[in-house]
């Protein structure tokens, strides 16, 4: 999973669209047990909602990949969730 992150390049503009992109694609890394873990679904559900808002959709879990911290995950919400709030 983190090499599948890692892989993606941060987006810098402040274009929505772009960022809903970089957004379905850094989503996609989670292993789809992370998208269906009762542990997760909750924090990933409010997310996809605050994305929806935007326009932005996403499929948790499409790529291949494994492993990374649930505070991890959080900070990463939180940082996109503030960058598209503030357009």
């Amino acid at each position: 999973m983190t090499k599948c992150m890692t892989d993606i390049p941060m987006e810098t503009s402040v274009d929505k669209a772009a960022w809903c992109k970089y957004y379905d694609k850094y989503m996609a890394c989670y292993p789809k047990c992370y998208c269906d873990d009762a542990l997760y679904k909750s924090t990933i559900d409010a997310s996809k909602k605050s994305m929806e808002i935007y326009g932005c959709t996403y499929k948790c879990g499409v790529a291949a990949a494994a492993g990374l911290r649930t505070s991890a995950f959080t900070v990463f919400i939180a940082a996109v969730v503030s960058l598209v709030a503030a357009r």
